[in-house]
């Protein structure tokens, strides 16, 4: 395959193919570990989930997948999901609890085999998908530019290959690739009904190269981004007047003057340096705030929106002469910790018992907790899970949650006190040794 990206490969990558078994995955791995001598590759390994929802068929085919990794020499690390709990737990969609379950997967599996690249078979054909859905959702630039080349230590060499050329490289190489039978269904997913029915319609009655006319658009409309968030942080940088944790102050005399599509783009940064991210964050909220800014640019009393977006908050105050985000005194810490580390049981607010080989001790410190805090908690068979959802299910009144301790090593999260363990840490029938933790409020401890 010609349009392969192998600029996106450098010299001593160790490689993570995310390999489901169809053409696109299996073509994919098939051409690296051709290739690997030639791209340099250190490592090639291979990774599948079986999302459990298809019973035997998918539990057969991840064992087929590991049989071909296994004739070829390659590595392949398995994992299975329960998709439909967790789309429960979740309050989501099947298809959003598996793209959930599957890119944490791929997580573990990287940081387990000490991956420097993972790799995905998304082709041109998945592009036009994603981007004409996008559209008959209502979208914006970032929606318009689809699925991204390159996100943090993923990258997608196929982005500019089609299904065809995929079809034809099976043939020339006579791979026999597993099909999931969900993708010929057009009635369970809208997905579905754009691959089957939307875009072949597109294709026979308006523009027979409709697949490239949409991943020209979403580079046309990746490009356009890439220089607004660009002069959007240059913006930023310049109206700010206060910068600290949990807050950002702007002065309006520099917001005013900027393009609306610039200001939108100055606001959802602002709006993510203090509240960590703009998840959950559409078009309509943005809008307001804009309008807000504009109409009362000239008025001399202030006004605080509330509510304006979802958990975790961000409010806004607009007065004449500035605008501050402030974030939600909930994710501000609350109380001062300390934590004891010992052999024996201590007697103290909040304790743990840990297997000593699985944490960190020279690292080992107590904080509050902060927006995107993340734990693999007992009992959820390797899943990782907001720690926003887990005060949720248990109740955890706003302002309650920054006074509960989060023990934490440099690995990750290993304790939230009072609530429940990490997965790593927990002790087992191998365990030889424990240690037990104790958070104390710093004005109780001696």
């Amino acid at each position: 395959m010609e349009q392969l990206r192998r600029s996106l490969f450098s010299l001593g990558d160790r490689v993570l193919v995310a390999v489901s078994g169809g053409p696109d995955s299996l073509s994919l791995l098939h051409i690296l570990h051709s290739e690997r001598e030639a791209l340099g590759l250190a490592v090639l390994e291979a990774a599948h989930l079986d999302h459990g929802l298809r019973g035997e068929e998918s539990a057969a085919e991840a064992v087929w997948v590991a049989g071909w990794c296994a004739e070829h020499g390659i590595p392949c690390q398995l994992g299975t999901a329960d998709v439909a709990a967790l789309a429960k737990s979740r309050k989501c969609s099947m298809q959003e609890a598996a793209r959930f379950a599957r890119y944490e997967f791929l997580d573990r599996a990287a940081a387990a085999a000490g991956s420097s690249k993972i790799v995905t078979a998304h082709t041109q054909d998945d592009q036009a998908e994603t981007v004409l859905l996008n559209i008959l959702r209502g979208t914006g630039l970032e929606g318009l530019r689809g699925i991204p080349e390159t996100r943090g230590l993923y990258i997608r060499p196929l982005l500019s290959v089609s299904r065809v050329e995929i079809e034809a490289y099976c043939l020339k190489y006579e791979l026999q690739p597993r099909h999931d039978p969900s993708n010929f269904s057009s009635h369970h997913y809208t997905r579905n009904r754009i691959r089957r029915d939307l875009l072949p319609q597109l294709a026979r009655e308006y523009n027979p190269a409709i697949s490239r006319a949409l991943l020209r658009l979403s580079e046309i409309a990746g490009r356009d981004s890439d220089y607004l968030h660009q002069q959007a942080e240059i913006a930023l940088s310049d109206a700010v007047l206060t910068i600290a944790p949990g807050k950002l102050v702007l002065k309006t005399s520099n917001l005013t003057p900027l393009h609306p599509a610039l200001l939108r783009y100055v606001l959802r940064r602002a709006i993510a340096q203090v509240r960590g991210s703009t998840e959950g964050i559409g078009y309509r909220p943005i809008e307001e705030l804009c309008r807000q800014i504009t109409e009362r640019s000239d008025q001399n009393s202030s006004l605080t929106l509330q509510g304006l977006f979802p958990q975790p908050a961000c409010d806004v105050l607009l007065t004449a002469g500035t605008v501050t985000f402030a974030r939600a005194a909930a994710v501000v810490p609350a109380t001062p910790w300390q934590l004891h580390v010992t052999l024996v049981p201590q007697d103290a607010e909040y304790t743990a018992k840990v297997d000593a080989r699985t944490v960190d001790r020279q690292s080992l410190y107590v904080r509050s907790w902060e927006y995107g805090d993340k734990i693999t908690p007992i009992g959820l068979g390797g899943h990782h899970k907001k720690v926003s959802d887990i005060f949720t299910d248990a109740k955890v009144p706003r302002d309650d949650r920054g006074s509960v301790p989060i023990v934490c090593d440099k690995n990750g999260l290993v304790w939230i006190a009072g609530y429940t363990l990490s997965d790593r840490v927990k002790v087992t029938e191998s365990t030889t040794q424990t240690l037990f933790l104790a958070a104390t409020p710093a004005d109780k401890s001696d």
